[in-house]
């Protein structure tokens, strides 16, 4: 009986290796969800009338009841202003990236910190590009400065998120987490 050789440094990856069949899942996973992306961005740029009227009814109701539950509402601000902000998001992937470095896998490290940049540079400019006013309400609840589409929140997010669960999925983490 014979024991299978490593290949040779240099060659690509065996299509058997968790590596190369997690970064196909992840590449046909990415496409479909920029297609999807790419769909809604130019409906929102388009001002397409179905999707203006459900957005503006969610917002209508979400916003009644936002200023019915002052409770759920300041709970709501915690999540925001804390948990899931952009600031804390690239906190928790800094602190990833750290220990990548600390693991010397330097140019992964790097990698997640050119994406989230690129993310950054991403919603940035889809912001300035689609230029969506925010709603207006005589009795506000929270005020933001910048466009409404894309939400910095949610983007930064689900790109700092989507990178999280794709490293743990590199490293071998088991598929029930």
């Amino acid at each position: 009986m014979s024991v299978p050789l490593p290949p040779p440094a240099g060659r690509a990856t065996p299509p058997d290796c968790p590596r190369a069949r997690c970064a196909a899942r992840c590449l046909r996973a990415g496409a479909l969800l920029a297609a999807v992306s790419a769909v809604l961005l130019t409906l929102v740029a388009l001002e397409w009338g179905p999707l203006v009227s459900l957005d503006r009814s969610v917002a209508d109701v979400l916003h009644r009841v936002a200023v019915g539950q002052p409770g759920l509402t300041r709970a709501a601000r915690v999540l925001t202003d804390w948990v899931w902000s952009p600031t804390a998001m690239r906190a928790a992937l800094l602190a990833v990236g750290a220990w990548l470095v600390w693991r010397r896998e330097l140019p992964l490290a790097l990698w997640a910190a050119a994406t989230a940049a690129l993310g950054t540079v991403l919603q940035q400019g889809l912001k300035a590009a689609v230029d969506r006013p925010r709603p207006h309400w005589p009795d506000p609840v929270d005020s933001a400065r910048y466009a409404a589409f894309p939400s910095g929140h949610a983007l930064t997010a689900t790109v700092v998120c989507g990178l999280l669960v794709w490293l743990l999925a590199l490293h071998g983490t088991r598929s029930t987490w």
